[in-house]
């Protein structure tokens, strides 16, 4: 897989996660960095029923892999870092292109992680990243990272105490995945507008959201692949179905959320045989802090 002679040296390979990434608790995600290099780097991970992103039916969702090829980034990086006896630092994800979805993994899976790294530029690198279950490439695409310290934390603003979800229809909640879950408890209420086929919805998620849950310890931040799932329940009550993600066009994450902020998404859908185009953004306050461009299905297993 790799040239010997480029593998980094340092802390013996493989090396736990936990060991090169800030991440812990409920968003640490991957189990291993086996083998890294300048270039390049493979990890593995087991879906346990410990994730997240995994349902009842004990299907993970295809959101996942992107922020399982993140945190393999992050690890490379943590390597890196740990050669020169530093701290292993944060970062976050700020841009995803070109990401496809061919299949989702299940409960027990084995999957491998894989990129290339194409760019390189001060603390910013983008890879091209692939899960592999066995031979089989369940999702590829590319990823831009900033890979440095988060920056500061900042007051949150707009707190809300209470958030019932009043008026929201949910789609089969109980057999959703932790976080997707808790997402729709964190919506507190949404205007639909059938003229333009769009829905928009506000949220707020508090200090006990499990997306926050180590991610990361000592300055909570809402992974960005959660607002990608923040979307895909608005995008569910605008079709009053239950979808699968199916790629990600482009995303483009610009401003951190932070626990209590409100935070308002919107949703535009059309379909086309069957699949459904979808372009969203996420506002915290004045400012955006995402804008999306993605594709979905119905999930066939729910009808």
């Amino acid at each position: 897989m790799a040239d010997l002679q480029n593998i980094l040296r340092g802390p013996s390979l493989p090396v736990k996660a936990w060991d090169v990434v800030p991440h812990r608790g409920t968003m640490l995600l991957i189990d291993e960095l086996c083998e890294c290099s300048s270039e390049h780097a493979v990890g593995k991970t087991s879906v346990t029923s410990k994730n997240p992103f995994l349902d009842a039916g004990g299907r993970l969702e295809g959101v996942c892999f992107v922020e399982l090829l993140a945190q393999l980034a992050a690890a490379s990086r943590g390597l890196d870092i740990l050669k020169t006896s530093g701290p292993v630092k944060g970062g976050y994800l700020t841009g995803v292109n070109d990401f496809i979805i061919n299949k989702r993994a299940s409960l027990g899976d084995l999957l491998y992680l894989r990129f290339k790294k194409t760019m390189e530029m001060e603390t910013v690198i983008v890879i091209d990243g692939s899960i592999f279950l066995h031979d089989e490439c369940l999702a590829y695409g590319r990823l831009k990272l900033h890979l440095n310290e988060m920056i500061s934390a900042a007051p949150s603003v707009n707190s809300v105490n209470e958030n019932t979800g009043e008026g929201s229809k949910h789609l089969n909640p109980v057999h959703r995945s932790i976080i997707f879950s808790a997402i729709r408890k964190s919506r507190y209420k949404h205007k639909i507008s059938n003229e333009t086929g769009s829905l928009s919805g506000e949220f707020c998620f508090e200090t006990d959201f499990p997306g926050f849950d180590g991610h990361f310890p000592g300055f909570a931040v809402l992974p960005g692949v959660v607002m990608v799932d923040i979307c895909m329940v608005l995008c569910e009550d605008l079709l009053q179905s239950q979808l699968v993600l199916t790629g990600i066009e482009m995303a483009k994450f610009t401003k951190p959320i932070l626990p209590d902020e409100i935070v308002r998404a919107e949703v535009n859908a059309v379909e086309n045989n069957g699949m459904y185009r979808v372009r969203a953004r996420v506002i915290s306050g004045d400012k955006i802090a995402a804008n999306f461009l993605f594709s979905a299905k119905r999930d066939i297993n729910n009808l």
